[in-house]
């Protein structure tokens, strides 16, 4: 079960093939000016991530600067056939949405099969005994969702390593861990890849042998970062990290529906699916119903169950390709479908039993309200602020630990609305404050940009009235020059606040426009998406 689809960034050259349905040549005139606009607007929004994670095909702007209205036919022919595999998978799944918008658009449907198939390794998805035979509906509860538990750490990507055995392994374990012991830890996946020998590293892996490896403990990932998804290589194990005693009961194996449904009530688990399709490359939000193919071919994690608005019984999958794909990295799948499940989510699921578990800890249904996940809100400032900047053609920000931890410090005086802290450029504003589901909303950076943006004169590079302050809080978040930033919040009596510094070293910016035909009102819905 390795990192489905992450083999492709050491990928050979990927050549179209006869897979492809049709040809960007056979379109009218008139379709083919829509496709290059809509191909354009991918290479804005999605082309970096793409780039950064090896999923393009051999000469795809590979140069440091893109070009994103420059397309070769290959690229055309490829978006084309993504279009249409798009229109078909929601033809056959009306109860979800499809989109050609994701970071797989331009790889075939045969070379992503191929990555995921490749990843999977030579795991065995031999069905286990179930541990109930059916399900009495009294015993379990009606829904149970653990996405927005406390123990729930947040979705990750595996970048270009077919790691998806160890990505759904640690988030197995360090849920488990925490709900028997009350302490998250954020665990290495690098471990795990580069140094246990029973598993094939970035080529693929067994969820059960990882589980049973991790019963030694484990390290923290930030004592031992993880390297293998920018080069996609194992590495070498590190033996000098200092191992953490985690709380776990035995390794268990089951299948079947009314099994998983029964583990779910207590913890989460590795499931493996079959995603080498369009359906998972291409989907974006609500209950997938039919999942084209037959093996399994990845690893995940099973999160909860539920039914939708519809009517819908489905389970809710946390995924490792980052959160951007799907909803916010999840994707759902229906429930209902026999023992094997729905894209085999059912056959082969395996998870340490918690230890000392009291049965009534179930999961709540939102994080603690004061203060906001520190990861959440983080994670929201970053994601919104890099795909504002991707727009513009602007690289991404690194996050500043420095900075925001300096900026913590003075948010946590609760200052109201007054600039302070560490010094450098700083933006202010008020906040929606959001508990659990900070990237499902518009937050501080579109504050920061939407107004000042309007104001911002790209031919002078300066504000249209000639001052500085009024599009200062613009010019410091998409200064080509700044490489990193910080934030600090808090929500006080005095008003909820958010500060970031850029350190931006100049304040005459020269800043590109929006690219790929990209509009405001676009840009803000991908902010979310």
């Amino acid at each position: 079960m390795k990192a489905s689809l992450i083999l492709f960034v050491t990928a050979t050259t990927l050549n179209l093939t006869n897979a492809q349905k049709g040809s960007y040549a056979s379109l009218n005139p008139a379709d083919q000016n829509e496709l290059q606009a809509k191909l354009s607007k991918w290479k804005t929004l999605y082309g970096p991530i793409a780039k950064a994670h090896g999923f393009l095909p051999e000469g795809s702007f590979q140069t440091e600067q893109l070009n994103v209205n420059d397309h070769t036919d290959d690229e055309l022919d490829r978006f084309h056939n993504t279009v249409l595999n798009v229109q078909e998978a929601a033809k056959n799944n009306p109860q979800a949405t499809f989109s050609e918008f994701n970071q797989f658009a331009l790889l075939t449907q045969d070379e992503f099969k191929r990555a995921v198939m490749a990843s999977f390794g030579t795991h065995n998805t031999t069905q286990a005994k179930p541990l109930v035979a059916a399900l009495d509906p009294k015993s379990v509860a009606s829904n149970m969702d653990w996405s927005t538990h406390k123990c729930n750490s947040p979705v990750v990507s595996q970048g270009k390593c077919g790691s998806c055995w160890a990505f759904s392994t640690i988030g197995t374990v360090e849920f488990a861990h925490c709900v028997g012991s009350g302490n998250l830890l954020i665990l290495s996946q690098q471990q795990l890849v580069s140094c246990d020998k029973t598993n094939g590293g970035c080529s693929g892996g067994n969820t059960a042998n990882a589980i049973e490896f991790m019963q030694g403990g484990a390290c923290l990932a930030s004592d031992y970062p993880y390297t293998s998804g920018g080069d996609g290589y194992t590495g070498s194990c590190r033996a000098g990290c200092s191992k953490k005693a985690l709380t776990l009961g035995d390794t268990m194996h089951t299948s079947g529906e009314a099994s998983l449904m029964k583990v779910l009530n207590t913890q989460v688990t590795t499931v493996s699916v079959e995603a080498g399709n369009a359906v998972w490359q291409n989907y974006k939000s609500g209950v997938v119903t039919q999942c084209p193919g037959s093996s399994s071919d990845h690893a995940v994690i099973a999160v909860g169950y539920g039914t939708s608005k519809d009517g819908i019984d489905y389970f809710k999958i946390k995924n490792s390709w980052g959160s951007q794909w799907g909803e916010n990295g999840y994707i759902n799948l229906q429930r209902g479908r026999g023992d094997r499940g729905m894209c085999n989510v059912a056959e082969d699921i395996s998870y340490p039993e918690v230890n000392d578990t009291p049965v009534t800890k179930r999961p709540l249904t939102t994080l603690p309200p004061s203060p906001p996940s520190g990861n959440e809100m983080q994670d929201q400032l970053t994601d919104q602020t890099n795909k504002i900047r991707a727009a513009h053609g602007l690289k991404p920000l690194k996050w500043n630990t420095t900075v925001a931890s300096d900026l913590q410090r003075w948010a946590a005086s609760c200052p109201g609305n007054q600039y302070g802290g560490v010094q450098g450029w700083q933006n202010m504003v008020s906040f929606q404050p959001c508990n659990g589901n900070c990237r499902q909303l518009v937050g501080p950076a579109w504050s920061f940009y939407s107004r000042r943006e309007s104001l911002w004169n790209y031919d002078t590079n300066r504000c249209r009235d000639g001052k500085w302050g009024t599009c200062g809080f613009f010019s410091n978040m998409m200064s080509p020059a700044v490489t990193s930033f910080g934030c600090g919040w808090s929500q006080c009596a005095n008003g909820d606040f958010v500060w970031c510094n850029y350190l931006t070293p100049d304040d005459s910016s020269v800043i590109p426009r929006l690219q790929g035909g990209v509009t405001k009102n676009e840009l803000k819905a991908i902010l979310i998406a």
